[in-house]
């Protein structure tokens, strides 16, 4: 979801040409882009098991964290792959995830 997202918000950046003269770089790349998503079950303070609850792209990498404990307490981070590995893993595996027409 977040590799989708991060492409679908570059695509949407790059083609609207009344937001290039606001860009600081342009055509906008992965080094002009922060993402976070976060993920919680509602109502919970202890989760069933542990999950992922917080995914962010951070200088060309993307990293996971999980906890078992609402609130992200004690989030300890499990994975770590670079965006270029993600990307081509979506191409591969999932291309409906990219197209966004």
């Amino acid at each position: 979801m977040l590799v989708s997202k991060t492409e679908q918000l570059l695509k949407m950046l790059n083609e609207r040409e009344e937001l290039r003269h606001e860009m600081y770089k342009y055509p906008a790349d992965l080094d002009n882009i922060k993402l976070d998503l976060a993920f919680y079950l509602k109502g919970y303070k202890l989760y069933p098991e542990p999950m992922i609850v917080f995914v962010f792209i951070s200088k060309g990498n993307i990293v996971y964290s999980a906890t078992q404990y609402a609130g992200f307490e004690n989030m300890e981070r499990f994975h770590k792959e670079t965006y270029e590995f993600a990307l081509e893993w979506v191409k591969d595996n999932a291309p409906w995830a990219l197209d966004f027409n």
